[in-house]
C-alpha cells in the first residue's frame, strides 16, 4: 500500500499486517474528534485501506486466502474505524467513495480537472493498472457532472411546464451520458483484465459472509461478524440520479441491494438522491413529462438519454464479462453458485 508520504509507502520488509499495525498505534476514538470534517474523511479513506490490507492482503502483498481467524480486526484498528465511520455516517468496509470518490489530488493544484492532472493519493498496489483503473472512475465521475446537472434543470423546467428548458437538458443529458461511456471505454487502455481480477480487485471486496465477515474486536454492539459487500461503482450516485430523473425503473430483486448501495454513499450524496427521487415523484419524472406534452422534439431528446442509458448498461455489462467473468477459472464459471462482484452482489455475463 503506498500514500503520498513515506510514512504509508509499504518497503515489504516485514509482513503486510505488521507494518499495519505500526501504523495505526496509538489512534483513539478521542483524537478522531479532534480532526475538522477534511481530516475525518482523509483518516476514514486511511482506514479503509490499512483495514482493508489487513484483512485481505497477506505478507507478500498478494491476494489472501480466507483463512479461520484471519477475518479478526484488532481492536488498534477497530474502534478508531468504527468511531470515524459512525461520526461521518459511513459504513467500516471500503466503500467507492473511499477507494474513488475522495481519494484523488490534482498533481498541479491550480491545473485542470484532467486525466493527465489526476494522482491519487492511496493505493494498495505499484501498479499503473490500478491507478488507471481509479482515474478511470474519477473521469467517469467528472463526465457525469453535467449530466447530473442537466437532469436537475429539467426536473424544474419540467415542473414548471418550461419545454424549452426541458429540451435543451435532455439533449445536455444525453451528451453528459455518452461523456461517460467514452470515457468508460478507455480502461482497456492502462487496466488489463487479469491484473485487476487478481490482484486488484481483491482488497476491494468488503467483509462478504461468504469470506466469514470481519470481526471487531474491542468494540461492543458490533454483529459478530460483520457482514458487508465492499466499493462497488453502484456506490456511485450518477446512475440513480439519472434513473430517478428518466423515469427508469428496476426489478423488485434489486431493491434490497441498491438501498445497501445507497447507504454506502456520503449522506450528503444520498440527499441529493432523495431530492432528485422526491422531485421525480412530486413533478412527474422527464418520462411522464415529454410523454404529456406531444412533442416529438421533446420525445426524441427523452429517447435518446434512455438510449445512452442502456448502451452504458450493456458496456458496463460487458466490462463485468471481461475483467471479471472470463478471469475466473473455469471451475469456478462451471459452479451453480453465481460469481460476486466486490459489492457482494451475484454477477451475471453478457
Amino acid at each position: 500500500m503506498t500514500g503520498p508520504d513515506h510514512e504509508f509507502a509499504y518497503a515489504g520488509n516485514i509482513s503486510i499486517r505488521s507494518w499495519i499495525m505500526q501504523r495505526c498505534h496509538g489512534w483513539t476514538v478521542s483524537d478522531i474528534k479532534q480532526l475538522s470534517p477534511a481530516e475525518q474523511w482523509r483518516f476514514y479513506t486511511i482506514l479503509s485501506f490499512l483495514t482493508a490490507g489487513y484483512i485481505r492482503l497477506d505478507k507478500d502483498h498478494q491476494a489472501s486466502p480466507a483463512t479461520p481467524g484471519s477475518n479478526v480486526l484488532p481492536v488498534e484498528l477497530a474502534q478508531p474505524f468504527i468511531g470515524i465511520a459512525a461520526g461521518l455516517g459511513m459504513p467500516p468496509v471500503m466503500t467507492y467513495t473511499a477507494y474513488v470518490l475522495i481519494n484523488y489530488m490534482l498533481k498541479d493544484p491550480r491545473g485542470p480537472l484532467t486525466r493527465e492532472n489526476l494522482q491519487s493519493i492511496f493505493r494498495f498496489y505499484e501498479l499503473p493498472d490500478e491507478e488507471h483503473f481509479r482515474q478511470v472512475h474519477v473521469c467517469c465521475e467528472i463526465a457525469a457532472a453535467a449530466a447530473i446537472r442537466a437532469a436537475f434543470t429539467a426536473l424544474e423546467a419540467a415542473r414548471s411546464g418550461d419545454r424549452a428548458v426541458v429540451l435543451t437538458s435532455l439533449k445536455a443529458m444525453q451528451v453528459g451520458i455518452t461523456e461517460i461511456m467514452v470515457e468508460m471505454g478507455k480502461m482497456r487502455k492502462g487496466c488489463d483484465p487479469k491484473v485487476f481480477f487478481q490482484p486488484i480487485r481483491i482488497p476491494l471486496g468488503g467483509w462478504p459472509e461468504r469470506m466469514g465477515g470481519v470481526i471487531f474486536k474491542g468494540v461492543p454492539g458490533m454483529p459478530e461478524p460483520y457482514i458487508s459487500g465492499g466499493a462497488s461503482g453502484t456506490q456511485t450516485t450518477t446512475i440513480p440520479v439519472l434513473d430517478a430523473a428518466l423515469g427508469i425503473g428496476h426489478v423488485d430483486g434489486n431493491a434490497e441491494f441498491m438501498a445497501d448501495q445507497v447507504a454506502k454513499m456520503p449522506p450528503a450524496h444520498r440527499l441529493f438522491l432523495a431530492k432528485i427521487i422526491s422531485m421525480a415523484k412530486d413533478g412527474g419524472n422527464l418520462q411522464t413529462f415529454a410523454m404529456s406534452t406531444k412533442d416529438s422534439h421533446i420525445i426524441n431528446a427523452y429517447a435518446a438519454c434512455v438510449d445512452a442509458m442502456h448502451g452504458f448498461r450493456k458496456a458496463h455489462q460487458a466490462f463485468v464479462s471481461t475483467y471479471i467473468l472470463r478471469q475466473m477459472p473455469s471451475a469456478e464459471q462451471s459452479q451453480p453458485a453465481a460469481p460476486q462482484g466486490t459489492g457482494d452482489r451475484a454477477l451475471l455475463g453478457s
